[in-house]
């Protein structure tokens, strides 16, 4: 059952998506920058949630997502699973992201917040509340990118699927992931979907008491 303080999706009255990428402690810079490079091609804009310790470790392209005109969000200091940590604990992380990204991009990620692997409870949200984050950020279409062996199959499951309003979920340190990408948006381009951020996308829209 989806929490209604969470937002999974958006306006389904206006053709639109936002494409969202996880970025985890370790991930691979050179995918992401073949992400970023079809993201450019296109000239669109997507969402990035990183990680505290990752946007330490690679402040640069930190700071390339956001020169490249992205929106950059917080995913936590580190991948953990939220709902297996205390409460003071889970506002640590978010603190510690937070603080992590401005550090490295200069700009502060609050307030949107997406908990690693999607794991939600009241604890994390009143954690997040607590530490500025009024938007809780989940996914409505899910790429499962990590999972498939295959480009093509990534790219069916969204276009098979997609529908207005969609929050898209992808992971740029998957090697398949860019070309992935690339078909998806020419396809969702052609279909004559726009792609926006998240914060395009729920701009207007009241926070949600957490």
């Amino acid at each position: 059952m989806k929490d209604e303080r969470v937002i999974y999706f958006s306006d389904s009255s206006i053709q639109q998506v936002a494409l969202t990428f996880d970025i985890g402690e370790n991930d691979s810079n050179e995918a992401i920058l073949n992400t970023l490079a079809v993201l450019t091609k296109y000239g669109v804009k997507a969402t990035f949630f990183v990680t505290g310790q990752w946007a330490k470790n690679a402040a640069g392209l930190t700071k390339r997502i956001i020169g490249d005109g992205h929106q950059l969000a917080c995913h936590s200091y580190h991948h953990y699973d939220l709902t297996k940590l205390s409460y003071d604990e889970i506002v640590a992380e978010a603190n510690n992201g937070a603080s992590a990204i401005t550090n490295a991009a200069g700009v502060d990620p609050r307030p949107f917040f997406r908990p690693p692997y999607g794991t939600i409870n009241t604890a994390i949200l009143k954690a997040l509340r607590d530490t500025g984050f009024t938007y809780c950020i989940h996914w409505s279409l899910d790429t499962l990118d990590w999972k498939y062996p295959f480009e093509r199959e990534i790219v069916r499951r969204v276009l098979l699927a997609v529908r207005n309003g969609d929050i898209i979920l992808m992971h740029p340190y998957v090697t398949k992931t860019a070309p992935a990408t690339d078909t998806i948006i020419a396809k969702l381009k052609e279909r004559g979907f726009g792609i926006v951020t998240v914060e395009e996308m729920i701009s207007g829209r009241t926070p949600l008491r957490l």
